[in-house]
């Protein structure tokens, strides 16, 4: 007696077929979802953490920024002229803040992000607001609107420059 060939349960392997590609659908990220990481990143590198070393600082902020930034990166900040063209000005510039602070955190509020037709360039428009601790202790914020223009290459999405208005700070605050 011959043995029956088996079925191929076909209905089956369809509906795990459709499965598997409404998961691919789901789950994939988009290029707004990866400009938002790249310029989350930057944000994430400026920070500085209480009692955190120069020596992490500086590569953190090194590694980051030659993955995230393009290194003829155009910076205008009009009350901080100083800040030249280039990723090393941009992190000197980052690193300069720990003469000042002692403490630095960002926060990124309401991102508007853009593309242009050829889908290869984006604008990030958004709030961006930097929280200074001095080291006597006193609490500094500076919230700006800031233009971000990234650049799709062979590394992904990269910060090719940083446009920001001029400060809107508020008065220190007391706190603890």
């Amino acid at each position: 007696m011959r043995p029956r060939p088996r079925r191929v349960p076909w209905g089956l392997l369809l509906i795990v077929g459709i499965l598997a590609w409404g998961v691919v659908v789901v789950v994939r990220e988009t290029d707004e979802d990866r400009v938002m990481t790249r310029v989350t990143q930057f944000a994430v590198a400026v920070r500085m953490e209480p009692n955190e070393r120069s020596a992490q600082r500086r590569e953190r902020i090194g590694r980051t920024f030659d993955e995230v930034v393009t290194p003829q990166v155009a910076v205008r900040i009009p009350d901080l002229p100083q800040v030249g063209a280039g990723r090393s000005q941009l992190a000197a510039a980052a690193l300069r803040l720990d003469e000042r602070f002692s403490e630095i955190g960002v926060e990124l509020e309401h991102p508007s992000v853009s593309f242009e037709r050829s889908g290869q360039a984006a604008k990030v428009q958004i709030r961006a607001a930097l929280f200074g601790r001095s080291p006597g202790g006193a609490l500094l914020t500076d919230t700006r609107e800031v233009l971000i223009r990234l650049h799709k290459g062979a590394g992904g999405w990269r910060i090719s420059a940083i446009e920001s208005a001029g400060p809107n700070r508020a008065e220190p605050e007391a706190r603890p």
